[in-house]
């Protein structure tokens, strides 16, 4: 099969934009194998949605996996309170609900990582029904970028 013939992902991953975080890397694949949309602090807004739901609907690629990273700079500037310029600040925002209570920043990645699996089943009906119909499932993980390793949590 040539890469460019086809496109049949075996899983999307949504993670952090941060550099050190490539999911290629992570589960050593292949260019290909993965469909990864990113953005800084894993956020969700609607074009990263409807990335996910074209994945799903479209591609039926039936794994989706969220990461989140140890030494997040969003999530610990969202779990510190730090403030932030301009549009930064809405990326903040989103991650500052389910962080604020966590003992440490690496906490409040993993836990931001669970809330946005239920984010996803709460905002995307296309994203629910697939799987409600078990077509899809939904898991969060985290990967520690000091020693390369990644669970699922």
């Amino acid at each position: 099969m040539r890469l460019y013939a086809v496109q049949q992902p075996y899983a999307t991953v949504l993670t952090c934009a941060d550099a050190r975080v490539a999911p290629e890397t992570i589960f050593d694949e292949p260019l290909g194998r993965l469909f990864t949309v990113r953005s800084a602090g894993h956020v969700v807004d609607g074009a990263i949605l409807g990335s996910l739901e074209f994945a799903a609907a479209v591609l039926r690629v039936p794994l989706l996996v969220v990461i989140a990273h140890s030494d997040c700079g969003a999530v610990g500037a969202a779990w510190r309170g730090d403030k932030a310029p301009t549009n930064l600040t809405a990326l903040l925002e989103a991650i500052r609900p389910v962080t604020r209570e966590a003992p440490d920043p690496d906490e409040a990645a993993r836990r931001h990582a669970r809330a946005t699996i239920r984010f996803l089943s709460e905002r995307s009906a296309t994203l629910r029904a697939l799987d409600e119909r078990g077509r899809l499932r939904l898991v969060a993980g985290f990967y520690n970028v000091a020693d390369g390793g990644f669970a699922f949590i």
